[in-house]
């Protein structure tokens, strides 16, 4: 994909939203969940946050939304081997170590692997 098509959706996804169209999104998602929760200004008024209008138990879910935008850090990768959409660890603890050994080996750091077989 080229850079230009890629540097216009990424600035589409930076550009503020229209605050009606925001306003309507924030009404939609609080009707939603019966006035149990509003947008309204911090009282820091450092932006718009969402506060309950009722107490909670500690483990109840009060909302939940799919994720905008999601990325695996590169210095991570050689970390963890997860899924690239929702970034839950892929496969056993020993294949996590094994992909980390080997990612290690492959930038020229095979101390570790020496290590191991000794």
């Amino acid at each position: 994909m080229a850079d230009s098509v890629v540097s216009s959706q990424v600035q589409a996804l930076l550009t503020p939203a229209e605050p009606a169209l925001a306003e309507a999104y924030f009404a939609q998602v609080t009707q939603a969940l019966g006035g149990q929760l509003q947008v309204r200004e911090t009282p820091d008024e450092k932006g718009k946050g969402v506060f309950t209008t009722q107490a909670f138990r500690a483990d109840e879910l009060v909302f939940k939304e799919a994720p905008l935008v999601g990325a695996q850090h590169t210095a991570n990768k050689a970390d963890a081997l997860v899924c690239s959409r929702c970034f839950t660890m892929i496969g056993s603890i020993e294949q996590q170590i094994a992909h980390r050994l080997l990612a290690q080996e492959e930038n020229g750091k095979s101390h570790c692997l020496a290590i191991i077989h000794r």
